[in-house]
């Protein structure tokens, strides 16, 4: 038993040391580790038979000057910033209000302008919202997780019972606002996933156990879709189905488990395309085949195609009006963007997109939070799914829908719930190396 005058050195020494390290966040850890260090070291000394203070002595000096120490520490956990990817997004987003602009322009009416002025709006709204998150402890969201997903499907079953509907889809109505809140859920909900399954593939280790598991992850899967399915919201449904499948495959699930679950995805598929409604079948048609009923179901898709084909390389200038296809500031912005500026500028707009997509991949890898990481793989997935989507169906090569693209289309609460996740994966990688290693005998003998 260590006397309190002696233990005194011992803390003014690992005072020292967290002295040098600005971020209070890991210097439980770093203590805890130090003491470690310094407990074993005592043991060596005591044993030889020296006195108790002398050996804290000897000990401390083993360990190093506390203040070289803490610099080292400070330097190897030091919080980072992943600028590409904020760079990329800042590069998307500027893209977003030229494009607003540029359709402002050749808009007699003041409402047509006023896309671009909310756009700018909402951007500074989504700054604040992606820094606030970025300084935000992500971990604190892992106990909370359960509440938080029970919550949101609460939310979209008042909107599913009680929301007014706006081009069919029920929408959450806050008094001054009306936000489409089942398109933006599937964010939430795989974000509150990722906390639900880890906790419990961690308590997977028995047959039972594993049973348990793959039961709960169906009930996780069935209910969302179920509501998406109502709504009906197909392509949310999409959105969560492959996050869902995502989280669960990196979670180290079983292979029969996978089997299992993408076997009930499948089922839901075919069920809901039994279940599609004419509107919906017509849609579908019109994507198989767009020029055999070009000015009906098929309009949207043969004049997105026809713009992007009479693009050519350099476009039709700045400020180009497109008024045959309805919904270029949000759907097919992707389109416009074409129209306007070009092959070339489109497609180095497809090509930061998958630059985007590489890098929150390789950020994911870089992640050694088991949490973080599958965090990170479900926001990813949805992020590619929806870049994937809004560009190819201008292109034909999926069916339209209610899609827009992250960042660049014109919209208020999705483009929120965009930055905010961002604003996650960033705070994320910002703390991937705050949870201190053990010192080496070179650092300790310096």
């Amino acid at each position: 038993m260590i006397s309190d005058r002696n233990r005194a050195a011992i803390e003014d020494y690992l005072d020292t040391v967290c002295s040098q390290i600005k971020n209070k966040e890991i210097h439980d850890d770093i203590r805890c580790e130090l003491n470690n260090h310094i407990d074993e070291i005592l043991e060596d000394y005591l044993a030889e038979g020296i006195e108790e203070s002398e050996a804290i002595k000897q000990s401390l000096l083993h360990m190093g000057d506390p203040v070289h120490l803490g610099k080292q520490f400070w330097i190897a956990h030091k919080p980072k910033t992943e600028w590409t990817l904020l760079g990329l997004v800042t590069a998307f987003i500027g893209m977003g209000l030229l494009i607003m602009y540029s359709i402002g322009m050749n808009q007699a009416n003041h409402d047509a302008m006023s896309l671009f002025l909310s756009k700018v709006l909402t951007t500074w709204i989504g700054i604040i919202a992606l820094a606030a998150v970025f300084f935000f402890d992500y971990r604190k969201l892992k106990t909370w997780s359960p509440t938080l997903f029970l919550g949101t499907l609460v939310i979209m079953l008042l909107v599913l019972l009680m929301g007014p509907r706006v081009n069919g889809i029920p929408h959450l109505d806050l008094g001054f606002i009306r936000i489409d809140f089942i398109h933006l859920s599937p964010f939430c909900l795989i974000v509150f996933l990722a906390g639900i399954l880890l906790v419990d593939v961690e308590k997977k280790s028995e047959a039972s156990g594993q049973n348990k598991l793959l039961a709960k992850a169906l009930l996780l899967l069935l209910v969302p879709s179920l509501f998406y399915l109502i709504t009906p919201s197909l392509y949310s449904f999409l959105l969560y189905a492959v996050g869902f499948f995502v989280l669960f495959f990196t979670s180290k699930a079983s292979r029969r488990q996978i089997v299992i679950l993408l076997s009930t995805i499948f089922v839901l598929i075919v069920g809901l395309f039994l279940t599609m409604k004419p509107y919906q079948i017509s849609r579908l048609a019109a994507f198989l085949d767009p020029y055999q009923d070009p000015q009906g179901s098929g309009y949207q898709l043969v004049q997105s195609i026809e713009s992007i084909r009479s693009a050519g390389w350099l476009g039709h200038g700045f400020g180009a009006e497109l008024k045959v296809l309805p919904g270029i500031q949000s759907d097919f912005v992707f389109t416009y963007l074409v129209y306007s500026q070009g092959w070339l500028i489109g497609g180095a707009l497809a090509s930061a997109v998958l630059f985007f997509m590489i890098r929150m991949i390789r950020v994911s890898q870089w992640v050694r939070d088991p949490y973080g990481r599958m965090m990170i793989n479900g926001i990813a997935s949805l992020f590619i799914l929806c870049f994937l989507y809004s560009i190819l169906m201008t292109v034909g090569l999926l069916p339209p829908a209610n899609v827009a693209m992250p960042f660049v289309s014109h919209g208020g609460s999705l483009f929120l719930i965009h930055m905010i996740s961002v604003g996650l994966i960033l705070s994320i990688y910002r703390r991937k190396d705050l949870h201190p290693t053990r010192l080496n005998n070179e650092s300790t003998t310096s």
